[in-house]
Formats: C-alpha cells, sequence, structure tokens
C-alpha cells in the first residue's frame, strides 16, 4: 500500500531525508499522510457510488507516483513544496466520483443545475414526461441511478477544487473536520492544490492560460522552493491519462460487478494490459494475454485510448518546450502509429486489427449532397427555412437562460441585389456560439448542439427548462451551400464580451477550409447571436427562388411567410428594394381572420390569384369559419377552417386554400380540407414529414361546428365533397349532404327516412355520375340507388395518416368515408348489431371487381354496371 514511497519523485521531495531544511520537509510530509489517510476512505466510496467505472481507490492514486517517474525520467526535478502540491492533487483529482465527497449528499446535488439537466435528458430520450420535481423521491430509480453516476463523472473534477475547503461534521463532537488538518499550509496552497486537480479535465491551452505564472514559496520554506503550477498540473494530466493496466482492472473484481458492455470493454483490455515503460522516449505498452476475436472490440478501444494517450504527451512536450520548462522523457506512445504495428506488442488472437473504419473520401461532396440537393430537392427555399429555424431555436434558448419574456427577439432577413451579385443576411439576437461551439458543432456534419454535454457546460439549467428547439439532425446548415459558395458568418455568445464576437469565411463554398478569425470593431454584433450572409448568382437563384413552378414572381416575404409563417419570434423582412415588412411574435395567432386568411393564401403561393370581387367575396366568407383548435389542456393546437381542395375545385373563381403542419412555426408538410396551420412535430430530416399533434377527440367537436358553417359559403355538392372529412374526424355531419340520387343530395335524416322505409339498399361509388353518366342521353336508374365516394381515401393529414394509422385496413371505408354513415343508419333503422353490417362491408370491400352490378339501363336497353354494394334487411336480419 505504501509503493509510492518507492518512486524517485517521492524520495526526491516528501521523502527526502537528511536535508538541511528537513522540518519543513518533515512538516509537509505529516501533513500528507493525513490527508492521504481521509482521502483513502472517500475514495473508497467511488466504486459504491459508480460501480461500472475501473479502479479509482487508493492503488489508483498511489499508482500515480510511479507513471509520474516513468514519463518524467529519473532526472526530473521537484521541489519538496512541489511534490507536495502535486501529491495533493494525486489525492483529489478523481475523489469527487465518490458520494461520499458531497457532505449534504443528495440534497447537495439535486440542487444543482446539471442535476435537473440530467434527470429531464433522462426522461426526454426514453419519450416519458418529466416529473415536476428532479428530487430522488419523485423520480424513477433508473433515473436517479443514472443521474447520480452521470452527476458524479461530470461534476468531479470542479468538485475537486473545492475539496480542500469543504468541512465534514464529526457526528460525535459536530467537530469540523477538513482533509487538510493544518489550516496554514489549507489556505497557503489548498486553493492551488484543488485548481490543479480540477485542471485534469480541461484542454491544454485552458491550462496554459490558468496557470500563466510562477508562485512564490511558502512562508516558512525556502525561498528556492517556487512553485509552478504548469508543470505540476502536466504532471498529473499526463499520469493519470497514462495510468491504464491491470491495477485498474482486476479480473476478479470485474468477475463480480454487472458491468454494462461498454463498461466491461474498458474493463477488459485494461486487465490484460502490463504496466508500461519507458525506452529512449516512448511509453511502451504490453499485454500479457492476447485478444480473441469475440474481444475485438476491447482491443480497439484500448487502440483509441493509446492514441489518446500520445496526442497527449505530444501536446504536453510541445507547451512544456514553448514555455521553456523541463521536458518529460516520455514524448510519445510506442508504435501507435498503426493497428498492425501496435499488434505486435498487444497481440490479437486469430484474426488482425486492418484499420477498416469507413471513411469518406470526398466529405464535401458527401456534405453537398446529404445537407443540400439529394436531401431537400431543388427547393431554395429550405436554406432559408433552416436559417430561420436555426435563429429561432438560438432565442428561445436565450430567452429560458435569461428569463426574457416569451415572444422577445428578433430575426432580420435582408435581401440585396446588384447587377449579377446579390446576397441574403439573415440575423439574430440568440445565444450565439462561442469558439468550442464553432469548432465542435458548426463544422461537425450530423452533430447537434442541442442536448450535448458542452451546451450543459456552457447553459446549466437549459435542458432541465425544456428548451423548445426544432433543430436535433446536424445537417441543416449545410444546406446554405444550395444557394451560393460565398458565406460569412459573424456570431458572438451573448455573454462574452464583443471583442470575442467570431468571423467564419466560406470563399469557396466546401471545397476549401473555412477561415476563422478575430472580428473587426465595425464588425461586432452589439446584442450577441449570429449573422449569415449569402452571396450568389442573382439570375440563377431568381428563377429558382423567386418564381413559382408557373412562372408567377414571389417575393422574399412570400418566401419567408412560406416557410415560417407561424413563428413565435418577430421577424423584419428587407426586400431588395428596401422596403420592411415586420412580422409580430405570434402573429398568426393575433391577427384578425381576414389578414389570417391572405397569410394563408401566402403560404400557398395563392395570394395574387385572388383580386376579383368574386374572390375576395369567398374570401370574406371563408374568413368567418376560422377557428382556435385548443385541447381540453387550453393549449393552442392550430388556427384553421374547413374547405375544398384543388381535386375538386369546378370554379376557377375559388380560391385554392391549403394548410400546413407547423412545427415550432416552420412549414413542414402540406395538408388539403383542413386549411391554415396545425401545431406538429416534425418526422425526418428533410422537413417535408409531419404528424400533427390534435388527436381525434381534438377534432371531434371542430369538425361538427364547421359542418354546420359549410352551407353559408359552399353549394350542395361541395358540401358533399367535404362531408366525408367530418366522417373521418367522427364529427356530426349535421345537415351537410352525406350521400345522393341522380337528382338530388341526400343529408343525414333523408337518408335515414329512405333506409327505414326500403329492404334492400344499393350503394354505388360516386366516380359514375362524375365521370360516366354525361356519356348517356337518358338513363333509367334502379330504386333505392345512391351514390357516396367510399373508395377515395384522402391524404389528410400527413404521410403517417396521423391518428388514422391505427385504424385497421379492413375497417378503413368505414372509418374513412361517407359509407361509415350509411352503415350506422342501417343498423339503428334495420335493427341490426353495426359489427354484423361492418362485416358485410367488409367482405363485400375484400372483392370490389366481382361487384359490378347492374346500376342503370339507357333509352336504347344497355345495361349499366358499376361497383356497387346491395344492402338487404332479410339477409342482415337473419
Amino acid at each position: 500500500m505504501n509503493d509510492y514511497k518507492q518512486s524517485k519523485l517521492w524520495k526526491k521531495t516528501l521523502g527526502k531525508t537528511g536535508d538541511t531544511n528537513q522540518e519543513s520537509i518533515d512538516k509537509l510530509r505529516e501533513v500528507f499522510y493525513s490527508f492521504r489517510t481521509k482521502v483513502e476512505l472517500l475514495a473508497s466510496e467511488i466504486s459504491r457510488s459508480l460501480p461500472e467505472f475501473t479502479v479509482h481507490d487508493i492503488t489508483h492514486i498511489d499508482a500515480l507516483w510511479e507513471m509520474a517517474d516513468c514519463i518524467c525520467g529519473d532526472s526530473y526535478e521537484l521541489n519538496p513544496a512541489e511534490g507536495f502540491i502535486l501529491g495533493g492533487a494525486f489525492l483529489l483529482h478523481d475523489v469527487a466520483m465518490s458520494f461520499s465527497a458531497y457532505p449534504d449528499g443528495f440534497k447537495e446535488l439535486e440542487k444543482t443545475e446539471i442535476w435537473k439537466d440530467t434527470v429531464h435528458l433522462w426522461y426526454k430520450q426514453r419519450g416519458k414526461i418529466t416529473p415536476e420535481s428532479a428530487t430522488r423521491e419523485a423520480i424513477d430509480n433508473d433515473a436517479k441511478e443514472f443521474a447520480l453516476a452521470t452527476v458524479l463523472r461530470k461534476k468531479h473534477a470542479s468538485t475537486a477544487e473545492k475539496l480542500i475547503t469543504t468541512k465534514w461534521l464529526q457526528k460525535s463532537t459536530d467537530e469540523e473536520v477538513f482533509l487538510i488538518d493544518d489550516s496554514e499550509i489549507r489556505m497557503s496552497v489548498g486553493r492551488t492544490i484543488g485548481k490543479i486537480a480540477h485542471s485534469h479535465w480541461w484542454d491544454l491551452a485552458k491550462v496554459e492560460s490558468e496557470f500563466s505564472r510562477p508562485l512564490g514559496a511558502l512562508g516558512w520554506c525556502p525561498r528556492e522552493w517556487t512553485i509552478d503550477p504548469l508543470k505540476i498540473a502536466c504532471i498529473l494530466r499526463v499520469s493519470d491519462a497514462s495510468h491504464i493496466d491491470s491495477r485498474r482492472a482486476p479480473s476478479f473484481l470485474r468477475s463480480l460487478r454487472n458491468l454494462n458492455p461498454t463498461s466491461d470493454a474498458h474493463w477488459s483490455f485494461q486487465e490484460k494490459l502490463q504496466k508500461p515503460y519507458l525506452t529512449e522516449d516512448s511509453l511502451n505498452y504490453s499485454s500479457g494475454y492476447s485478444f480473441p476475436a469475440s474481444e475485438a472490440s476491447a482491443w480497439w478501444l484500448c487502440y483509441d485510448a493509446l492514441k489518446m494517450i500520445d496526442k497527449e504527451l505530444r501536446q504536453t512536450d510541445a507547451l512544456l518546450a514553448d514555455k521553456h520548462l523541463p521536458r518529460f522523457k516520455a514524448k510519445r506512445v510506442f508504435a501507435v502509429e498503426s493497428p498492425e504495428r501496435l499488434a505486435s506488442y498487444i497481440q490479437t488472437e486469430d484474426w488482425s486489427p486492418i484499420d477498416a473504419f469507413i471513411h469518406i473520401g470526398d466529405l464535401p461532396k458527401i456534405i453537398r449532397s446529404l445537407g443540400g440537393e439529394e436531401l431537400y430537392g431543388r427547393k431554395l427555399h429550405v436554406p432559408i427555412r433552416e436559417l430561420i429555424q436555426n435563429s429561432s431555436d438560438a432565442i428561445r434558448a436565450r430567452r429560458l437562460v435569461e428569463s426574457r419574456d416569451h415572444e422577445w427577439g428578433l430575426i432580420t432577413i435582408k435581401q440585396s441585389e446588384s447587377g449579377e451579385n446579390s446576397s441574403l443576411e439573415v440575423e439574430d439576437n440568440g445565444l450565439g456560439m462561442s469558439l468550442d461551439v464553432i469548432k465542435n458543432f458548426l463544422f461537425e456534419f450530423g452533430s447537434s448542439y442541442w442536448d450535448s454535454e458542452l451546451m450543459q457546460e456552457e447553459h446549466p439549467g437549459l435542458v432541465a427548462s425544456n428548451v423548445n428547439h426544432t433543430g436535433k439532425y446536424g445537417i441543416g446548415f449545410f444546406s446554405i451551400f444550395m444557394l451560393g459558395d460565398a458565406v460569412t458568418i459573424t456570431t458572438r455568445k451573448f455573454s462574452d464580451a464583443q471583442d470575442k464576437t467570431y468571423v467564419i469565411e466560406f470563399k469557396n463554398g466546401l471545397q476549401t477550409r473555412p477561415i476563422i478569425r478575430k472580428a473587426a470593431r465595425d464588425e461586432f454584433l452589439i446584442d450577441g447571436g449570429t449573422r449569415i450572409k449569402i452571396e450568389f448568382d442573382t439570375k440563377t437563384v431568381n428563377e429558382s427562388l423567386f418564381k413559382t413552378h408557373d412562372e408567377m414572381e414571389i417575393t422574399i416575404e412570400d418566401v419567408c411567410m412560406g416557410v415560417a409563417p407561424a413563428l413565435d419570434v418577430q421577424l423584419k423582412i428587407i426586400d431588395k428594394n428596401k422596403n420592411t415588412k415586420e412580422v409580430p411574435a405570434n402573429n398568426w395567432l393575433k391577427c384578425n381572420n381576414n389578414d389570417f386568411i391572405d397569410l394563408v393564401l401566402q403560404v400557398s403561393r395563392k395570394k395574387q390569384l385572388c383580386t376579383s370581387e368574386q374572390l375576395l367575396t369567398h374570401k370574406n366568407k371563408i374568413a368567418a369559419n376560422v377557428r382556435v383548435l385548443k385541447n381540453s389542456y387550453d393549449e393552442t393546437l392550430g388556427r384553421i377552417f374547413l374547405s375544398k381542395d384543388h381535386w375538386f375545385r369546378e370554379d376557377e373563381n375559388i380560391p385554392v386554400f391549403r394548410g400546413c403542419i407547423v412545427v415550432n412555426g416552420l412549414t413542414e408538410y402540406h395538408t388539403s380540407n383542413i386549411c391554415g396551420f396545425l401545431v406538429g412535430k416534425n418526422t425526418n430530416a428533410a422537413r417535408d414529414k409531419g404528424n400533427t399533434l390534435a388527436t381525434e377527440d381534438d377534432f371531434k367537436d371542430w369538425v361538427t361546428e364547421q359542418a354546420e358553417l359549410l352551407p353559408s359559403i359552399f353549394d350542395e355538392g361541395s358540401q358533399f365533397e367535404l362531408s366525408h372529412i367530418v366522417r373521418i374526424l367522427k364529427g356530426s355531419p349535421k345537415n351537410l349532404p352525406i350521400a345522393r340520387t341522380p337528382t338530388s343530395y341526400l343529408n343525414y335524416d333523408d337518408l335515414s327516412i329512405i333506409i327505414e322505409k326500403t329492404n334492400k339498399l344499393i350503394v354505388c361509388t360516386g366516380s359514375f355520375l362524375r365521370h360516366d353518366a354525361d356519356n348517356f342521353i337518358s338513363i333509367n336508374y334502379e330504386e333505392n340507388l345512391i351514390f357516396i365516394d367510399f373508395l377515395r381515401i384522402p391524404e389528410l393529414l400527413g404521410h403517417e395518416k396521423f391518428f388514422l394509422k391505427s385504424i385497421k385496413r379492413k375497417r378503413f371505408a368505414y372509418e374513412l368515408t361517407n359509407i361509415g354513415f350509411v352503415c350506422d343508419i342501417i343498423a339503428e333503422k334495420w335493427d341490426v348489431p353495426i359489427e354484423k353490417v361492418f362485416d358485410f362491408l367488409s367482405n363485400e370491400l375484400n372483392n370490389p371487381y366481382e361487384n359490378k352490378i347492374k346500376i342503370a339501363t339507357t333509352s336504347e336497353d344497355k345495361e349499366l354496371r358499376d361497383t356497387a354494394y346491395i344492402f338487404e334487411r332479410e339477409s342482415l336480419t337473419k
């Protein structure tokens, strides 16, 4: 247990004897012994808190002295004060992984934002609703275990910095206990020890910045015992990183623990590794056992770990050289240049570690394809939608971070045109990006910042605040190169100083590396946020972006409203003629009904057609039918009205209204019949599919009211076409026609009277009257014949048929067409169980081509046949 005393660094520092300053050394050594004894108890608790982790107890801590010896080399010099601080950092660096390191236990942890974020994320990843309280009593046991392990791991380094001044109370005496008993030493170097312990989780640039100057000697120590925290921090980080061998993963202990596959792979490779040794300037690792094919993943994990250690050693060596500090003997890891070479020392059995990891040969091409036309098609409005989406996400997040009003924030879209060259700017005052975000996420195709560990570090509590973000795939940004190759991004994290504004310049799209530079003073963003400017060829973009398929010209305002009609953020749109349009946040809910109809027409790209008096009259009538859709919790699910779709528009003077599903205010998927905007959720990366959040119950009362309103606007034929929507949404048709005869339309009551009086009913598809009847001069129809469109299932609410997907195929006609009304009436008037009527219908529908029956004769006695079904009272009541 005292092997650390055999290390050369120990013997040169705290283990030194016969020195002229022996009294000072003895004092530091005795304080260290007491310090180590207490940490040993804390460290022994880590395995209870984090049973999946490899060994982090006192044996690991003590082994760092030996690792430091191996890496630093025999001649490396530290004075006793530096030895004490290094030993203290060894003791502290991981000990906060122990739950016991927190005197107030769960009470202390549950107050942290990271605990709340972690709990919320656990529930979110599993599609569960997060409890109102994140305390351990209120959450699932699995969530508690996950949160505890995650929080201890993430907080252990920062908590280590504070442990020297943390006090525990003796239960018997209430006496205060500190890790370092000597108050003088605790006060003079405790903060330095804690900060160095913390630094093993920092990147090297921060280590360099934080420990830029040496410290003077302790007051009671010799003047020459100055302290270089940078040197000590470097020893800690490389020693800790390099300590991977069988001492950290004992075989028997591994067999006792119920490890998950990921943890088990870590244990597997470490239990096979022998102690590393030094050759020239290389740290050598070897294994006493080979890795069979069944443990290939563990071998590759080992390879990646050694590559990480190699990088750490190389970077640390470069830093020490730059700072003119003594360099370590070990400057790299031996044989990590290739898997094949490493396999000579860490051997495999019956397989060869060829680096067959999938590489992308032409990454820019892949990004252009998957982040551009291959994903979105040649739709140049997509980049604008993605930019508005990113801006609105950033603004919503900043609202939560700064507790701002729910409609605070501004997105400015500016179009400029100068001859053959044009540009588009999208600017927001949202979160903005730090340099870490730029490096780790902006340029990482497929990596989303939202809910990432970096987001949790930069904005603690944001995840728990349930930030409403649309972005989740990490690919939308790259769609901007569909517009042009010259892109300039100016950004500043809102909480940073103005001189932390960065500019990223793409001169030639994704073909060349972008330039990242500090912004000039005239480029500073006053309030933080992000500005993206895209430059493009005027003619090429104008023909695709500012014209519809029928060559109708549209404006930048039309484009923006088409992609973001229901945004909860204010939009400011400046066109090429410097005309400005300001759209308030949630304008789609605030505007009056007539303005709402204008917005729907604008989104449908049909606004310019509605100029005649007849069209305006129809528009004003339909505006009266607009309703806000809410659920039982008073949550807004949409603002909608019922109207005909373009398939059955017989009068060109009647405008085509369309609807769309919006996700966080952005158009996701267009719908027919249900017009206006429905709040939904995204279902794919291309963002051209979406499901509404509204349920069948949410629609039922709304569609019943619409059924009452439609007769004031549409003729009977149009009402007949719309009645099947009422059936789909389980509403009451009221007085709407649900069927027709050759000469008239029938509502529910009309059809009930007919069915009650007859013993036989023939139901034919409505297509005969629409497409075939006019081909004959005179037709004599069979008695008790009605027509219903029951073979047309409209694409009503998205590809997933929203809640309709739960309907079994054989029930489609009954549930989704007006023949369902017929079945209900037959069951009631003929006193037949509805299931019996339904079973008859299902059997008949299985053979539609065998049901070509006589429905009429012509004046020339020609028999006319069509798909039809005969309901007979006698056969159904048997």
